[in-house]
């Protein structure tokens, strides 16, 4: 019998890493369009990095958690987003607890882009026997607010944060 060529295995991998990263982004994104903090947070490591045009944020309790989580919610809640049309354009594993994976958001209010298209690399590893994200880097240059509350938090659990 032959052996599955090295090409065929990292299909295979690649698309392990691909289905890997859809799976967090669906998670993420209904935790986010609901508002469930309690379903968002055990998708990400503590700590976890965020990264954007704003600046570099190591978040490493949960307060800063839900403060970066409360400022991303508000702001779709301004966009009156009714989806997040989240697209894996490429992910592959580093190693076997490692995916390196980047995709495009759309957010939608209705059927009408209230957003430019923003890309995300993001880096997702194993903690708790569990896939998680434990790097975002977000290119986005249209929406100074967001990006702040992703880099510096909202401030509405600053004082608990701190």
């Amino acid at each position: 019998m032959n052996e599955p060529s090295d090409a065929m295995r990292r299909l295979e991998s690649e698309r392990a890493a691909f289905l890997i990263s859809e799976e967090l982004l669906e998670r993420t994104g209904k935790a986010l369009l609901s508002r469930d903090f309690d379903a968002f947070h055990l998708n990400f490591t503590m700590p976890t990095l965020v990264e954007t045009f704003e600046g570099r944020r190591i978040i490493d309790t949960v307060e800063k958690l839900r403060d970066a989580f409360d400022g991303a919610c508000d702001h779709y809640g301004a966009h009156r987003a009714t989806d997040l049309v989240r697209n894996v354009l490429a992910a592959e594993f580093q190693d076997d607890v490692t995916i390196r994976s980047t995709h495009e958001c759309r957010v939608l209010a209705g059927d009408v882009l209230s957003q430019a298209p923003f890309a995300v690399y993001s880096q997702i590893v194993v903690q708790d026997g569990r896939w998680k994200v434990a790097e975002s880097i977000y290119v986005v240059d249209n929406a100074p607010l967001f990006t702040r509350a992703l880099s510096f938090g909202s401030g509405r659990h600053q004082a608990s944060a701190d």
